[in-house]
């Protein structure tokens, strides 16, 4: 998929709020953990964080990600983030975004290259089987 929602359990069975630092990685790779070790990696581009005690009661801000600056959006308050450890004491919901790097080369090179025939990888990969 583009994009990859990962959701953190930070509360207990009683309600309470689980509050323990997490470590959270910018760029996920699933190159040992996809089909014929294709190079898939996401990059992180917003994070959410509850604060408060427990589930009933609290705030939500997040962290978004916009030109290679992190910004806080604090209901209608948006500024620059100079600090992440809120990060990973309150981190509730991480967004990753597919990182297309190498697939968009690709489909320009396929696309606009008038030299390229693809029926010829289908013949090459055919002979040798």
């Amino acid at each position: 998929p583009e994009y990859l929602i990962i959701q953190l359990l930070r509360f207990n069975n009683d309600g309470s709020k689980n509050n323990k630092p997490i470590n959270i990685d910018k760029t996920l790779n699933f190159k040992n953990y996809s089909y014929n070790n294709l190079d898939i990696k996401y990059e992180l581009i917003s994070i959410s964080c509850h604060l408060d005690f427990n589930h009933l009661s609290g705030h939500y801000i997040s962290f978004v990600k916009n030109d290679n600056k992190w910004f806080i959006i604090d209901d209608d308050n948006v500024r620059i983030a100079n600090n992440f450890n809120i990060l990973t004491n309150n981190s509730y919901l991480l967004l990753y975004k597919k990182w297309f790097k190498f697939r968009v080369l690709r489909y320009y090179i396929i696309k606009y290259n008038t030299n390229y025939d693809n029926t010829k990888n289908l013949e090459n990969s055919e002979d040798s089987n």
